[in-house]
């Protein structure tokens, strides 16, 4: 057996391409520091797998660990605007605001 070596390289380069301004949006970032960190970064396009339509909404269940119960409710009414139609993140999104609710009121 001869020694491994290297054939060939490749890259992949998911098809969607958002702007820092279209990322800053989708993720609900509102708050000056974090909207500086993405428009001075120096970067200018991203290729992600993330569907413009269906936003994620992954800090939001942070937000409730935290405690934040209000910031919660603001991300969920974002998601309701985004996604007028429905989609799994709202819907994930007010289950755990609704399950919050229901520990908070037996402790």
């Amino acid at each position: 057996m001869g020694t491994p070596r290297i054939v060939a390289i490749g890259t992949a380069v998911p098809r969607p391409r958002f702007d820092q301004a279209q990322l800053l949006a989708l993720a609900g970032y509102e708050d000056p520091v974090r909207q500086r960190f993405f428009l001075r970064s120096g970067i200018e396009d991203r290729h992600l797998y993330m569907d413009a339509e269906h936003p994620r909404a992954d800090e939001d269940v942070d937000y409730l660990q935290a405690g934040e119960l209000e910031k919660a409710r603001e991300r969920l009414a974002k998601l309701q605007r985004l996604c007028p139609s429905g989609c799994p993140e709202y819907d994930d999104l007010k289950k755990a605001i609704g399950a919050y609710q229901s520990a908070q009121k037996k402790s």
